[in-house]
């Protein structure tokens, strides 16, 4: 495969493969490497970006990746949208609190939306207090002597000693998310089974004396991850 960048002279073809390897600092915007962004602050990082975990770029002897830093359950959003926020099982209040009335299936697709923001918000709240705790909770006294930083700086990586410290949120349950999104298209604003209310309470109970209703939320014909372009596109 042959890559290439072409441009007017003057465009900022220059600029922008210095930047690319570290030698000039972007005054804004961001740099994304696949689907991550980093920040690459010379050369010498530019050359060490590796995979991490499954997919995660950094870069290798100079940053703390963190993968995982957490798991985001999506498809709970859909249940929060039908509650207007709150738990299900403890009446909590985890999503954002909004009403539960909709006049159309766009409408509550936007009302989960809402709700997922809002515990990806709470979700980074947490993660600001555990990483300023794993210092105490995971200590790295054989991983910092290999970091240059960390051996110049004679501080522990996750005290600071790393060169680039970052975190990640993992959403998890894209496929439950979506076909809990069209079961409920389904039986709610096309075949007009029950209201959304009703299957708030419906929920509530377990799906007690409710199976023929379960059975078509669950038997709904489009599934994510079969080619389905109604599946596709919503997810």
């Amino acid at each position: 495969e042959i890559l290439s960048l072409l441009g007017e002279n003057g465009s900022g073809k220059t600029t922008l493969m210095n930047m690319l390897s570290g030698i000039y600092q972007p005054d804004s915007g961001s740099i994304f490497v696949e689907g991550k962004e980093v920040n690459i602050s010379s050369p010498e990082d530019a050359k060490r970006l590796t995979v991490y975990g499954c997919y995660e770029l950094a870069a290798e002897g100079a940053e703390i990746p963190c993968t995982c830093g957490s798991y985001v359950n999506m498809a709970k959003a859909v249940e929060l949208a039908l509650s207007g926020g709150y738990d299900l099982l403890t009446g909590k209040l985890i999503g954002t609190e909004a009403g539960t009335e909709f006049a159309s299936f766009a409408d509550f697709v936007a009302a989960v939306k809402l709700q997922l923001t809002a515990i990806l918000e709470k979700t980074k709240q947490v993660l600001r207090v555990t990483d300023g705790l794993m210092y105490d909770i995971c200590p790295s006294l054989f991983m910092s002597p290999t970091y240059e930083s960390s051996i110049t700086s004679g501080v522990e990586l996750y005290r600071g000693g790393a060169k680039y410290s970052n975190t990640s949120i993992t959403g998890v349950g894209l496929a439950t998310l979506t076909d809990s999104l069209l079961a409920v298209k389904k039986v709610v604003f096309d075949r007009k089974l029950v209201s959304l209310r009703e299957l708030t309470e419906i929920l509530k109970q377990n799906w007690q004396d409710q199976e023929k209703l379960r059975l078509i939320c669950k038997n709904t014909g489009a599934k994510y991850g079969n080619n389905d372009p109604e599946a596709d596109s919503l997810a």
